[in-house]
């Protein structure tokens, strides 16, 4: 089946080291392309030129909003190749200026039926019909994305006095996750900071790092958002994931701006 994900962070090969790509506005927050999506291409792009098969961690810096329902290009390169992991760097660039850029560390995970520690139990969790939706416009903007990704959280914005929530998240269209989507799953749920305050306005992200721990299984991910450090119109926001089996699949640390 051609997954609407899939289509939607294609690339295609212009010349050695080069990609074309297009960010799909049904990925965006507001008018934005989410990060986690928009740097699929750039994970895509490190895997061809590494030909190594997952992502194992990736590291991007945001420098200029992206634009989208626009073409894009997406530049890689090798950085290092070793026996069991290589490094390489991607840039996604539009209109000729670099908009973000990732450094990855590619490999391979271990298989499904490999015997291994699960990680961290996730939390306690309603079931995801007794969750809340995400309102595509409860921001006061829209956002397209959660048409694409249905999020559920265990509590109403606002009810909190603390930056943490747990949710629920799978494709609309019930793709499976694989580790690709991990990384748009990091980066999709909305900001603890608005569990306290709704209103607190438009949290753009600086830089985040998304590990990927295990292959995951099913369709759907349980998550965990917390930020604990919240100062200066700046936060920490941590997330952890798990698959349908409770293992622990990916952990994320992002650097955010709180644009009031």
């Amino acid at each position: 089946m051609n997954y609407a994900f899939d289509t939607a962070t294609a690339i295609s090969e212009l010349e050695p080291g080069s990609w074309s790509t297009f960010l799909d506005g049904n990925w965006s927050i507001n008018v934005v392309p989410n990060g986690g999506y928009s740097t699929v291409p750039m994970v895509k792009a490190m895997l061809e030129a590494t030909g190594r098969e997952h992502p194992l961690s990736v590291t991007t810096h945001f420098y200029k909003a992206a634009e989208q329902d626009a073409a894009a290009t997406v530049t890689a390169e090798v950085l290092r190749a070793g026996r069991s992991a290589a490094n390489a760097s991607a840039a996604l660039l539009q209109e000729g200026r670099e908009r973000s850029r990732s450094v990855g560390v590619l490999g391979t995970l271990p298989p499904l039926d490999a015997a291994s520690e699960p990680g961290p139990p996730p939390p306690a969790l309603p079931p995801l019909d007794e969750c809340i939706r995400r309102d595509p416009g409860a921001q006061g903007f829209p956002i397209p994305l959660g048409e694409m990704v249905e999020m559920r959280i265990d509590r109403d914005f606002g009810e909190a006095k603390t930056a943490e929530f747990h949710g629920w998240l799978r494709f609309t269209d019930d793709r499976p996750v694989d580790e690709l989507a991990l990384g748009l799953f990091a980066d999709a749920l909305p900001p603890a900071v608005l569990i306290m305050n709704p209103k607190s306005g438009w949290v753009p992200t600086l830089e985040i790092t998304v590990h990927i721990r295990r292959r995951p299984v099913g369709h759907l991910i349980r998550a965990t958002v917390s930020s604990h450090d919240i100062a200066d119109n700046m936060l920490i926001e941590d997330v952890m994931l798990w698959d349908e089996s409770d293992a622990l699949v990916a952990q994320a640390r992002q650097l955010a701006m709180l644009l009031r």
